[in-house]
């Protein structure tokens, strides 16, 4: 085998024939092809290596293609170039400006580009991007420790660990919400979880609190108790009645470091104190604590109770009240529509076998009670509140009109189910007028206390006016067919002058007057515990209807009195006046009916104070004392008058001006 050494070959196109293309082949002494260069004019450039055919070509911009794998143990491109192919596998370091790889790449030392772009696999023992990388398949981790990301990683479809652990440096947060509503983090000292939108709800059948060594502070199981622990030891746990507390229990609030001189416990006692004389003309009725509805005689003090829970409400204390209805538990008398009526035909909330039943018979129509007043008995524009207890019996729903004079149509729907109104019908469809108030009060053996307040109209007198009840078994009409047997109980019809129900009023003929409740302390039983310079009354109670009056001490006039009451403007006041000169407190909260109320006020020269629920409502720096004070009345106004509707559990008084802490604790509820 001999060398050849040649320079400066070249294959040149004749100039008169430039479109020629030239080929130049270099073969060995067999005649092998070694190189072959299929040169072009214009186009591209083929390169055979070992073939005729091409291995890689060159373009006119300069671009080479190789047809095969390129491999390298160094690739390189300055300049921003760019690196196009199907695969590449590539042993050594590959750089570039920019790569767009349509199969894999492989290499074995580094990839360092400023952008890339893969549609197929990338594998290297390290990359390096300045710019971004486009990865239109799946990124995959494997084998890898660490993970650094500078700017944000974002996840579309969720983030799941299979092993290890997710590691934040303090003060790194884990942010959950649309507006970042709550965050988890620590900081080089405590741990914070921090919800700022909405409620922060915590779910779980059973949850247990505990140390970072599982000292247990609270438990919180599914019905059943939440405990609460000191030094792993349960100390306060609560029950199906109430809670229970292991050791010892410290109050911090400030109570009375006195007894009072007066402490009537009307609530726990039942009895009249025999300091206190009572009167009121007629017969009053009040709830004992089986819910029945017992009867007190002339002068004989009441004491009520929640007719469902059997509470005890303490002495009973009613403004005086007149009921129009003449039968009121009779009205075998009245006329039935479309239905028979049959007396005492079960057991009434008396306990007696005195209420009527109404039953309704087939006929498609209205089924009613018509009850007519007397002439006279309704007068002009005037507040009146109508009540009845009424039971179902096979039907449920009962509308109660008033009929005034010259179509003047009131009333409400009651739905004897469930103990709710709606709104009432009356002769079909005929939509019933509004009412001013209403109330469904529950009493033992599926009874209700039905009650409404109308306002009478201007000319409500000039004829006479009726009640009725319509019964049925739908709220939107009054009409039905009747199965001859079902149909209501009716007993204790009340209609009373007034904006608001007050005890039951039994009548049998006529109409009927309840005197007024009047509870007063006079003479030596006053004075004994009187102290006219400084004093404190403490009331615990029940506003059950309107505003009514809790204790005043006066000479039965407005002039010198001191009186601790509910105000016309829903507002618990102590008052002093003398000779013309008011201290007036009044608290800020309100009061509305059935609100339980432990009230107090104070009083001494220019110290007036008025304390509610644990709190200091008012004062007033102001105030002289007066003197002549002679009785004191017992939810009477300044002369004896009842208003409203008081349950009084509790009445005391103190020869001393109580400090401000200890009326608060003494009135907290």
């Amino acid at each position: 085998m001999s060398t050849l050494r040649v320079s400066n070959i070249e294959a040149k196109a004749d100039p008169s024939s430039p479109s020629v293309d030239e080929k130049l082949k270099v073969t060995n002494s067999n005649g092998d092809v070694l190189i072959h260069i299929d040169g072009k004019t214009a186009g591209i450039t083929t390169v055979g290596i070992n073939t005729t055919d091409s291995s890689f070509t060159v373009d006119a911009a300069q671009n080479v293609e190789f047809l095969g794998i390129v491999t390298a143990t160094k690739f390189s491109l300055s300049g921003g170039g760019e690196i196009t192919g199907g695969d590449g596998n590539f042993t050594g370091i590959v750089t570039s400006g920019s790569g767009n790889f349509t199969g894999g790449l492989s290499v074995g030392t580094a990839v360092t580009a400023a952008t890339a772009n893969f549609t197929s696999s990338l594998t290297a023992a390290s990359a390096n991007f300045t710019g971004n990388v486009s990865i239109a398949g799946t990124l995959t981790y494997e084998d890898v420790t660490n993970v650094d990301s500078i700017g944000i990683a974002t996840a579309r479809t969720g983030i799941d660990v299979t092993g290890g652990h997710i590691d934040l440096i303090d003060n790194s947060k884990i942010r959950v919400g649309t507006g970042d509503d709550l965050d988890l983090y620590h900081d080089t000292t405590d741990t914070y979880l921090r919800n700022q939108t909405g409620q922060f709800l915590i779910r779980g059948n059973d949850i247990k609190l505990q140390s970072y060594l599982g000292e247990i502070y609270a438990t919180l199981a599914n019905n059943n108790a939440v405990s609460l622990y000191y030094d792993n030891s349960k100390k306060l746990e609560t029950t199906t009645t109430g809670a229970k507390v292991t050791g010892a229990l410290e109050v911090t609030q400030e109570y009375p470091t006195i007894r009072p001189i007066l402490d009537l416990n009307f609530a726990a006692t039942k009895t009249l104190d025999r300091r206190i004389t009572f009167t009121r003309d007629g017969v009053g009725t009040y709830v004992d604590d089986m819910g029945i509805i017992k009867y007190s005689p002339n002068n004989t003090p009441r004491f009520d109770h929640d007719p469902v829970t059997g509470e005890s409400l303490g002495l009973l204390i009613e403004e005086s009240r007149t009921n129009q209805m003449i039968y009121s538990s009779d009205i075998t008398g009245d006329s039935a529509q479309n239905g028979t009526i049959t007396g005492d035909a079960t057991t009434a909330p008396d306990g007696t076998t005195t209420a009527d039943k109404y039953a309704a018979n087939s006929t498609n129509g209205i089924h009613r009670v018509d009850m007519p007043f007397t002439s006279g008995q309704i007068t002009n524009s005037t507040a009146y509140t109508f009540s009845v207890f009424v039971k179902a019996n096979g039907y449920d729903k009962l509308h109660i009109r008033y009929g005034g004079y010259n179509a003047d149509n009131h009333g409400l729907g009651y739905d004897l189910s469930d103990g709710t109104t709606f709104a009432g019908k009356y002769d079909g469809t005929s939509a019933l007028g509004a009412v001013t108030s209403s109330s469904m009060i529950e009493y033992p053996n599926d009874w209700y206390r039905c009650s409404f307040t109308v306002t009478t109209a201007a000319d409500a007198g000039s004829g006479v006016a009726q009640m009725f009840y319509y019964i049925s078994n739908s709220e939107s009409t009054t009409n039905f067919a009747g199965d001859g047997s079902s149909g209501m109980y009716f007993w204790g019809a009340q209609m009373e002058a007034g904006s608001f129900a007050t005890s039951y009023i039994p009548t049998s003929g006529s109409a009927v007057t309840r005197g007024a409740d009047l509870a007063k302390i006079t003479g030596t039983n006053l004075t004994d515990f009187y102290n006219q310079p400084e004093g404190t009354i403490f009331a615990d109670y029940k506003v059950i209807q309107s505003d009514p009056e809790i204790m005043y001490l006066s000479n039965n006039t407005s002039s010198k009195r001191i009186g601790l009451y509910e105000a016309g403007s829903a507002q618990t006041r102590i008052l002093i006046g003398n000779n013309g000169t008011q201290a007036d407190t009044t608290d800020s909260d309100g009061t509305t009916v059935g609100d339980n109320i432990k009230s107090a006020g104070a009083y001494k020269l220019n110290d007036i104070v008025a304390a509610k629920n644990g709190v200091i409502s008012s004062t007033d720096t102001s105030a002289t004392i007066p003197d002549g004070i002679d009785r004191a009345y017992i939810g009477g106004y300044y002369n004896g008058t009842a208003e409203g509707v008081l349950g009084l559990r509790r009445l005391s008084y103190y020869n001393k001006r109580l400090p401000n802490a200890q009326l608060q604790g003494l009135t907290q509820q």
